[in-house]
């Protein structure tokens, strides 16, 4: 079952390719670039309600409810559109916000900084916006953003 804001904890615990060593598939893994796919496609496993669909602007589906993934790593996490991503591209933050008002958006961040621990929280898009409405969450609000400060 999703709940919104709050933190899931899940360790990959069998996890390979051919003969490289787990450090170096531990570092890979530690990017969003090479993390994303693998995530997606485990996401349903560990929440059988999502259906990965891999939409423009969403990646999974539940019901009516539109869920994008984003993955906070070393630097912090940006969940604005891979578009708007990049060397020489720019955020355009009130485009994000109408998209995520018109498509009613809930994010799946997952943190990928300490695999094969992974987090995973679900937070509405609006909430989400208004509260970093430069669309980053820096790497200095990683604890506070997933509750690792909590007794």
């Amino acid at each position: 079952m999703i709940n919104l804001d709050y933190t899931y904890t899940y360790t990959i615990d069998n996890f390979g390719w051919s003969n490289l060593p787990q450090s170096v598939l531990v570092s890979l893994f530690r990017d969003g670039r090479t993390c994303a796919p693998f995530i997606q496609q485990q996401l349903p496993l560990w929440f059988p309600e999502l259906k990965y669909v891999d939409e423009s602007g969403y990646d999974h589906t539940a019901g009516d409810c539109k869920y994008e993934h984003k993955s906070f790593t070393k630097g912090g996490c940006i969940f604005a559109p891979s578009n708007m991503v990049g060397s020489g591209r720019s955020i355009n933050e009130e485009v994000v916000k109408e998209h995520i008002v018109n498509t009613r958006l809930t994010y799946i961040i997952t943190d990928i900084t300490e695999f094969p621990t992974i987090r995973v929280r679900f937070v509405d898009g609006i909430k989400l916006i208004n509260q970093f409405p430069n669309c980053k969450i820096s790497k200095t609000k990683k604890a506070q953003f997933f509750d690792l400060t909590a007794s």
